[in-house]
This record gives C-alpha cells, sequence and structure tokens, in this order.
C-alpha cells in the first residue's frame, strides 16, 4: 500500500510539474494572453486611462473592443483585441491588435475587422445620438437598445445579417469601415 501510494505521489509530482512547464513556456512565448474579466483593466492599463474614465467593452468569439472616455466626453481612445486560437481546444486570451482615436469613432461609428475573423468590433463616441442597432438577416430581425447619450463598443457576428445603427431621430447612422 506504502508503494501505490508513493507511485501516485510522484505520479502526480511529474503532472504537477509538466503542467508548470507548460504554462511557463506558453507564458515565455507569449501565448498566453488576458482574460475577458479583464480586459477593463487591460485597457486602461495599456493606454493610460485616468481613473475618472468610463470604460465600455464588448467580447465576441474571436474579437473584442472597448472605448474609454473622459467624463466630458471631450477624449476618448479605444482598444481593439484578438483571440489568436493558438490552441484547438482552449482559448488563451486576448491580444492588443490595435488602439488609439480615429476621427470615425469621434463621428461616425467605426467598423473593425480583423483580417478573416467573423465578427465586426463598432466602436464610436455616439456623436449621432444612436439608440439602437438593427441585425436583419432577412427572415428575422433583432434589435439591440443602446443609450443614445453614452459612447459605445459593440462586437457581432459578420454572418448574421446587415447591420443598421439609428439615431433617436429615427434616421440610420453612417458606419465607416476603417479596417
Amino acid at each position: 500500500m506504502k508503494d501505490k501510494l508513493r507511485i501516485l505521489l510522484r505520479i502526480a509530482l511529474v503532472l504537477l510539474l509538466v503542467g508548470g512547464v507548460t504554462v511557463g513556456v506558453l507564458y515565455a512565448n507569449r501565448d498566453i494572453g488576458i482574460p475577458t474579466d479583464q480586459l477593463e483593466q487591460a485597457i486602461r492599463e495599456s493606454q493610460d486611462i485616468p481613473d475618472d474614465w468610463t470604460v465600455q467593452t464588448s467580447a465576441g468569439d474571436t474579437t473584442a473592443a472597448g472605448i474609454a472616455y473622459a467624463p466630458d466626453y471631450s477624449d476618448y481612445v479605444f482598444a481593439l483585441y484578438i483571440d489568436r486560437d493558438t490552441h484547438r481546444f482552449f482559448t488563451t486570451g486576448w491580444f492588443f491588435t490595435m488602439g488609439g482615436s480615429l476621427f470615425e469613432i469621434s463621428d461616425f461609428v467605426a467598423a473593425f475587422t480583423v483580417n478573416d475573423r467573423p465578427e465586426t468590433a463598432y466602436i464610436s463616441m455616439n456623436a449621432e445620438k444612436i439608440d439602437r442597432a438593427v441585425i436583419d438577416s432577412g427572415t428575422e430581425t433583432r434589435t439591440i437598445e443602446l443609450d443614445s447619450t453614452q459612447p459605445f463598443a459593440l462586437v457581432l457576428p459578420r454572418n448574421r445579417g446587415s447591420v443598421t445603427f439609428y439615431g433617436a431621430d429615427g434616421q440610420p447612422a453612417e458606419v465607416r469601415i476603417v479596417r
């Protein structure tokens, strides 16, 4: 019985060691990204966001986006992340791909599609007072309500239909394709 316990202990120790080495190699190769629940913190740290700024984030399966803005809406930065999907059976987190500020975000809705990702990130300071996004698949229509007084980041699948943003006045908002 004592021998079996020693064998099990050695097996557990070897498995723990192999697991630790694997995580270490992944970390050293920068294959471990940011968990979804830490996106806001990552945006704040990577972009030097003041504590009084608001951060809005949205994440899909392969793309995540965020916008951080000043209390008086006078300044903002955005950040776009991707899941590199380097491992087949598990996600390794989000990796920063681009960020900063663009006039398309200030004045319109900016649409970002990174490489061949199946999702589009829509980011806006909401100058057009957009209060909803309507996704029309041709057979069904889905509406996502938005706060017309707040900037937003919204990640949506590309294969679900056309996306139209509407202002509080009922008019479609202009979407500018950035990438």
